[in-house]
């Protein structure tokens, strides 16, 4: 068993969160809701960067058939739209079985939000169906003509992307739909952009890629889809293929000092961050499993850059925990 409480999770990364990457009452507001939840694997936090305020908010991952996915329907989390998801998923007779991976339920704890969010990955060929498809379950109704047709167009394939996540805002006062796009490199990123319809939002985020790309690996668009139209609050999110822990920590230095040297980024929340990667194991563990021992990763995920319109509004952060087996 690779599961904990989240409560536990969050006493062992309290030192690592307090006092640049997290308040102690942020923490606390976090802690009492985590203390409701059933036992998970992977957690993830999100927070804005920079001098000003900023709270932090939390997700949790899980992947269909598994046990802490079940434990969460069971405990009221993510509502039908999750359950309906995950039945899919599993169920032989469902044109989406095995074609959902990861699930991120995301609460927006700071906005005194309790109502999860939810994002999934399609898997394999034909994403754009799975996506309209999972949509269909999530909202209890298929996508209006208008969002399908937005849905269709910026997710049409195009080599060198792929519709790496499907989400919908179901926490937010106004539920939306929001995709995310994945480039391999910064020209496949640079023809995913000329499906925008803003040429001052295409012109920002080609600035941006040149300004960050060199110390990246992946890049991936994140647009709110309403009414058939992209909004105006767009992201542009830099990281190397994943939460990783074998990502050189000299890589993650050069995207963080670049973002403190425009002002985006506190010398000090970079040189919290770079304390965040590390492997954990537990000594309670070792030789449960012969060879295996239980370990708790703390894993740097991505950064966001936030655009309102044809402004750059910040940057945020994602980080996050996870325990799995390692051999020993």
């Amino acid at each position: 068993m690779t599961a904990a409480t989240l409560a536990d999770m969050l006493a062992s990364a309290r030192a690592k969160l307090i006092p640049q990457l997290s308040s102690a009452d942020e923490l606390d507001a976090i802690d009492g809701f985590a203390r409701g939840l059933p036992q998970v694997q992977a957690a993830g936090f999100e927070r804005w960067l920079g001098p000003g305020p900023a709270g932090l908010d939390l997700a949790l991952c899980v992947r269909p058939g598994q046990r802490v996915a079940r434990a969460l329907v069971a405990a009221g989390q993510g509502g039908a739209p999750l359950r309906s998801l995950l039945a899919a998923a599993e169920s032989e007779d469902s044109p989406l079985v095995g074609r959902l991976d990861l699930l991120w339920l995301e609460y927006d704890l700071s906005r005194g939000g309790r109502r999860a969010s939810i994002f999934v990955s399609p898997r394999g060929e034909a994403r754009l169906d799975a996506a309209a498809q999972a949509s269909a379950l999530a909202l209890g109704a298929p996508l209006p003509g208008p969002e399908a047709e937005a849905l269709a167009r910026l997710a049409a394939p195009l080599p060198g992307v792929e519709l790496f996540q499907v989400g919908w805002m179901l926490g937010r006062s106004r539920p939306g739909l929001r995709l995310c796009l994945c480039a391999r490199t910064r020209d496949d990123f640079a023809a995913l952009l000329a499906r925008l319809d803003d040429a001052r939002q295409r012109e920002l985020l080609a600035q941006l890629c040149r300004r960050y790309g060199e110390h990246v690996s992946q890049f991936s668009l994140a647009v709110d889809v309403g009414g058939g139209r992209v909004g105006a609050r767009l992201g542009l999110e830099l990281g190397y293929g994943g939460a990783q822990a074998a990502v050189p920590l000299q890589r993650w230095d050069g995207l963080l000092q670049a973002l403190v040297d425009d002002e985006l980024c506190t010398p000090a929340q970079l040189r919290a961050l770079m304390r965040w990667p590390q492997r954990e194991a537990s000594p309670a563990a070792v030789g449960l499993m012969h060879d295996r021992i239980l370990r708790q990763d703390y894993l740097l995920h991505h950064v966001k850059l936030v655009l309102e319109g044809p402004t750059l509004r910040g940057a945020k952060i994602y980080f996050g925990v996870q325990r799995g087996w390692s051999t020993t």
